[in-house]
């Protein structure tokens, strides 16, 4: 056999393995139609749900339930089965109670939870959450009115009467008997939880199979008297938590599960609990999916929920998806997204198959039509192409040594034409675009861009259209060219039309380094990478045709989070570095920066603050939550844990900041942490009212003086001795 033989027929060969590991992808399927001539203005979100509305961007609704099932089965995805049954569940089923702690005056309060002082007639001014987009809301662990602080403390939601600070105590406790709750929201006299529900491990209506899977819950309740919450809507979806925003009076709930093979079960999509109730079983829900090759089956549950209308059936629908990892919501879109990676060789099997298969003989195309004709549930769609490949294989060992030869040369020039750049397609972030409003809920498009993304911050939305920022990895391709090295990473700016057609971008940003945080505002994207250096792009994005870099700035270190100072001035959070002996980066403390970007072609570190200590971190480094900024009070607070030569100290810094300073005002700590390393005394949050900083661990809530950070009180949420029996919640 020759050489040309070899190759060629080898090729064919590693084409097969692949498919024996994977699906095949094919980059048309999901390209999206022409977008309408686009107007600058940001289109208006539909008012009725999707089910009411002309299919847009090659979406597709199942006409019911057995629909479905019937698709599903005919594309089982090679990993597709049930593993449920793997993880053990607590038996004991929900309970709750509720817990009156100490006496305090109840009354109601209607705010909406920005940092306005918003109590009307002068109430105490206080900090909001630190979100992306402004109004809309994100979940966290702590949250306050200006009155009171809500929290989650392991499996428990306390009520903290906070103002005055002299007069703070614990007014009650939700707790958790067999759920775990993870994040909050408040809105007047509303409080909404969602975390993990082991509650259905006894449920006499879901299916055997079915109650040990995962289940995210989402309460909300009564809170005008905040010593006796009560319940009004209790709502269970199967599969895990993705996120959740909450806009007005609407809290949109996004859930995700895998798709199982539970053969006989009747119900093929994740059920939606009311009280232990499926909402969805009986009365179907609308579905929609893509006709387009699956990778893996996710189910991705979008759901609007009133906040404040108990009364108000919840509005959900359910897409069919490749995957599901970050989202990004605006006023009137979510923007749910996630990473695809292909094989060269499963891109380049499909051309393979154009070349080949009008070659064969009479009786190998007809052997070829019935393997493609073949029940899905006989042949599974990797099994075929296992067997297609076969017959290919055949065809090539029939051909002399020239033809072997110039079908190889063919079959590479075809890829090159297919795929301009064959590397851009093993990479992909896949964006499906959501319209919003007022709890309804309307798929819109879908668009993919090279490359995948960092968190939520790495995306935008800003006058209909969307930006994205994206790194894509090191690879290697057979069509690269004559050298063997594996391609460097490199990084890119998309900005996308509302129908997410690519309208500008800048490719090939930074070679070999990766975004490690993101920001835009003011017409600008600043963008920071990191290798060696800190480059600090600033890069005008006024222009969505034509974005462009304005400048940049390196210096040792990065930047995990970037947040506003003012219009031309940033924070960056992230870690000071240095280079061994060997030439390798070494992180070394926590790093504070300020950014001066007015000059946007010579941005320039104005001043930074560095935590004594090698293993200096913060859990804001990860989460923007924990973030506390206030320019008029030249306040900076975030959690620390250090390393320093008198000891470990966990808790949080305060610093003072002004345009041109980072000073340290002083450090908080809660008790047990004080003489060592406690995990239920690590600060996570902190958040002001008035002029009292509030520091929340899993033990405690701290209350210091902001002037000189003097301890007023500390409120222990562990130890709190219970005598009043429980209040009993209402359906």
């Amino acid at each position: 056999m020759s050489k040309v033989n070899i190759i060629l027929i080898a090729l064919i060969v590693v084409i097969v393995g692949g498919l024996a590991g994977g699906d095949f992808y094919m980059k048309d399927a999901f390209v999206p139609p022409q977008p309408a001539p686009h107007s600058p203005v940001a289109p208006e979100a539909p008012k009725v749900p999707i089910s009411q509305q002309p299919q847009q961007g090659g979406i597709k609704k199942f006409k019911n339930y057995a629909e479905l099932k019937k698709f599903l089965g005919e594309h089982a995805s090679p990993a597709s089965g049930y593993y449920g049954g793997l993880s053990l569940m607590r038996k004991s089923m929900l309970t709750q109670e509720i817990m009156p702690m100490a006496s305090a005056p109840s009354f109601g309060i209607n705010v909406a939870g920005i940092a306005d002082g918003g109590m009307g007639g002068g109430g105490p001014e206080y900090s909001a959450t630190n979100i992306q987009v402004e109004g809309v809301d994100e979940a966290d662990i702590v949250k306050t009115d200006g009155h009171y602080i809500y929290t989650v403390t392991k499996n428990t939601i306390n009520i903290v009467k906070a103002f005055p600070a002299e007069n703070a105590e614990l007014v009650s406790k939700i707790k958790f008997a067999s759920s775990s709750p993870a994040g909050l929201f408040v809105n007047g006299n509303k409080l909404a939880v969602y975390g993990s529900d082991y509650s259905n491990a006894q449920s006499t209506i879901l299916p055997k199979m079915r109650i040990r899977n995962q289940y995210t819950f989402l309460k909300t309740y009564d809170i005008t008297d905040r010593k006796n919450p009560i319940l009004e809507r209790d709502l269970s979806f199967e599969g895990s938590y993705t996120n959740s925003r909450m806009i007005k009076d609407y809290i949109y709930f996004v859930t995700s599960r895998y798709q199982y093979d539970y053969g006989i079960d009747p119900m093929p999509v994740p059920y939606i609990l009311n009280s232990g109730r499926p909402i969805n079983a009986e009365s179907e829900m609308p579905v929609y999916y893509f006709d387009a090759p699956y990778r893996s089956q996710s189910f991705v549950t979008a759901t609007g929920v009133s906040i404040s209308d108990k009364n108000q059936p919840p509005q959900s629908e359910v897409y069919l998806l490749d995957g599901n990892q970050q989202m990004y919501v605006s006023q009137n879109h979510i923007y749910i997204t996630y990473t695809r990676y292909a094989d060269e060789y499963q891109l380049t099997m499909d051309v393979t198959k154009e070349i080949v298969l009008p070659r064969l003989e009479a009786g190998d195309k007809e052997r070829v039509q019935k393997i493609e004709t073949a029940d899905s549930q006989v042949l599974s769609e990797q099994e075929k192409m296992l067997k297609i490949m076969a017959v290919i294989q055949r065809y090539v060992e029939s051909l002399g040594d020239d033809e072997q030869k110039a079908l190889e040369t063919e079959m590479k020039n075809r890829v090159k034409q297919k795929y301009e750049d064959i590397s851009k397609e093993l990479e992909k972030t896949i964006i499906h675009k959501i319209a919003i409003s007022e709890g309804k809920l309307a798929y819109q498009t879908v668009g993919e861009v090279t490359g995948h993304i960092l968190n939520q911050f790495s995306m935008d939305e800003d006058n209909g259209y969307f930006r994205i920022a994206t790194t894509k990895s090191q690879s290697w391709s057979r069509f690269s060219g004559e050298s063997n090295e594996p391609e460097k990473s490199y990084n890119n700016l998309y900005i996308l039309d509302s129908s997410l057609k690519v309208a500008g971008k800048i490719e090939n940003l930074a070679t070999d380094e990766r975004i490690y945080s993101v920001r835009f505002m003011q017409g600008r994207a600043y963008i920071v990478t990191f290798k060696q250096t800190d480059p600090l792009f600033v890069i005008d994005v006024s222009d969505p045709t034509a974005p462009k870099v304005l400048g940049e700035l390196k210096i040792p270190g990065f930047s995990n989070y970037l947040h506003p100072y003012d219009d031309t001035m940033l924070i960056g959070l992230g870690k000071e570095t240095e280079t061994n002996q060997y030439g390798a980066v070494i992180p070394k403390g926590l790093k504070i920066s300020l950014f001066d970007v007015a000059d946007v072609a010579n941005p320039k570190e104005t001043a930074h603050y560095t935590v004594e200590g090698q293993w200096s971190d913060s859990g804001a480094l990860y989460d923007h939550k924990a973030f506390l900024f206030k320019k008029d009070k030249n306040l900076l607070a975030i959690p620390v844990t250090a390393q320093k030569d008198s000891g470990q100290f966990q808790g949080a810094f305060v610093f003072d900041v002004t345009k041109n300073t980072i000073a340290l005002k002083g450090q908080v700590s809660h008790p047990s942490a004080q003489s060592g390393y406690d995990y239920f005394s690590q600060i996570k949050r902190g958040l002001y009212i008035e002029n009292n900083l509030y520091t929340l661990s899993n033990a405690y809530l701290g209350i210091n003086n902001l002037a000189d950070l003097a301890l007023i009180k500390n409120i222990g949420l562990r130890t709190v001795e219970i005598k009043e029996p429980p209040v009993r919640i209402l359906e």
